[in-house]
């Protein structure tokens, strides 16, 4: 007896002994990561209706509620992390080629994938795993989830309708339909590739004449490049959960993680391009903290997908090194300005706009710092993305300007809050003294743990009574 002989024996046998309940039990097996083809079942389903055995609704019914129960718990077993997957994924012939190639898989086509690979032979066994461990947004993988398995488990049980006693023979031809369904999807993804180049011809061809030719030598027209239409953008995809619409952005896992304990987050964390994402509540207000975003590039890029998320404020908590021999170690500095030398700012044109946060959420800010106890500045911040390269002169250079301190984020995000139209606003921490041009770091004091921990108290008031635009 083969394999195919051995499933179909048993499959048989624990329908006849469990009747619709069997049928659940082994489509919730197939959704996981089982090898056990549906084509297996829910033929033979479609024969016993005829028969007058079962009913053809109650079978849906039942089928449907299985793929969805197993699909969940591949989707659970997802959520506890690829580590977790792997080892126990290993007892149902789970390996990490199975696991990367599905993964590939989901990631390039997104949240459908989950309707399609009800279609697709291994797949759609394996397919909730990368689902939980992107953290899909849950609503959409079961919808999508009982969609495909309604379709395709209907689908079977038709063709064992029509077949009757000679129901097993499906499993001999089912790599036929696997090919007329492959063909369709390709047919699918040319029909819109053909559509978006027509699209893209269309639209090149309304002013031919005005079009200029770029060459390699051509001069990079700065402002223009950064004026015009981005080709990506952010987006919410099919698995991705929104967030609140109060956002505290931190660049360190310990900031994080105090602000974490301050919100008594329980839930375990989702991740957005590495970050860690918890929600918690703080004064009756919702509010989603993230981290750790370090440097204007990566914190840019994730305050653009938590705007697209459906943040509408966000207040960054972070640390700078003091430029002005009378800020010390354990201050705090609220900027109310920014000048960059980082690299990210300037692809966010804002038409003479200048390059500060929101005066309502500074205000909001500078109200709560006049009720504490600390040491508190406030003024302009130097925003670089070169570390190792504050040199002498440019620390000179920006303490004869004024400005209090240099951090590695606020100007990049001020710009990008006043480009998106989104309130941003940051609170800094002095973790380190550059006035006398020699470094002189207090980050592991105990006087800067206060400080920090203070200000994130702060942050968290002032996200807390942020009201619609008005702090």
């Amino acid at each position: 007896m083969g394999l195919t002989d051995f499933m179909v024996h048993y499959n048989t046998l624990l329908i006849h002994a469990l009747g619709y309940g069997g049928i659940f039990i082994l489509m919730a097996l197939e959704s996981m990561v089982f090898p056990l083809p549906s084509e297996l079942v829910m033929p033979f389903a479609g024969f016993l209706i005829v028969m007058g055995r079962f009913e053809l609704v109650p079978v849906i019914v039942a089928s449907s509620l299985g793929s969805l129960t197993g699909s969940l718990l591949s989707y659970g077993l997802g959520t506890l992390g690829e580590p977790m997957v792997l080892r126990y994924g290993r007892y149902m012939l789970l390996n990490r080629h199975h696991l990367e190639w599905t993964e590939l898989f989901f990631y390039r086509h997104g949240g459908k994938t989950i309707f399609i690979s009800r279609f697709i032979p291994v797949v759609r066994h394996l397919i909730s795993i990368p689902a939980g461990l992107a953290r899909m947004a849950l609503i959409p993988f079961i919808l999508y989830t009982v969609a495909g398995a309604t379709l395709w488990n209907g689908f079977l049980t038709y063709l064992g309708m029509r077949l009757k006693e000679h129901w097993w023979i499906i499993q001999r031809y089912t790599h036929i339909v696997d090919y007329f369904v492959l063909a369709g999807l390709i047919g699918v993804i040319v029909y819109l590739v053909v559509k978006v180049k027509r699209a893209r011809k269309l639209a090149g061809g309304r002013n031919d004449e005005a079009i200029e030719v770029i060459t390699p030598d051509s001069p990079v027209p700065e402002q223009a490049a950064a004026a015009s239409e981005a080709i990506i953008n952010p987006t919410q995809e099919a698995w991705d959960a929104p967030v609140t619409e109060r956002v505290i952005l931190t660049f360190t896992l310990p900031d994080y993680r105090y602000l974490c304990r301050l919100l008594q987050s329980s839930e375990p964390p989702r991740h957005l391009y590495n970050c860690e994402v918890r929600e918690g509540l703080w004064n009756q207000q919702a509010i989603t903290l993230m981290a750790p975003a370090l440097g204007a590039p990566y914190a840019v890029m994730v305050l653009e997908k938590l705007i697209a998320l459906g943040a509408r404020m966000v207040l960054a908590l972070g640390w700078c090194g003091s430029l002005q021999p009378h800020l010390a170690v354990g201050d705090l500095v609220l900027p109310t300005s920014a000048v960059s030398t980082e690299g990210t700012s300037g692809h966010y044109p804002l038409n003479g706009q200048p390059v500060a946060p929101e005066p309502e959420l500074v205000q909001g800010l500078r109200g709560l710092l006049q009720t504490t106890e600390a040491r508190w500045q406030e003024g302009a911040v130097w925003s670089t993305d070169g570390f190792y390269r504050e040199t002498v002169e440019l620390v000179q250079h920006y303490q004869c300007q004024g400005v209090l301190g240099v951090d590695m984020e606020m100007a990049a995000l001020f710009t990008v809050g006043r480009f998106r139209r989104v309130p941003v606003a940051g609170l800094l921490v002095v973790s380190d003294e550059l006035a006398t041009l020699q470094w002189n770091p207090g980050y592991r004091s105990e006087g800067f743990r206060r400080a920090r921990d203070e200000a994130a108290r702060l942050v968290l008031n002032a996200a807390a009574q942020w009201e619609g635009g008005h702090a």
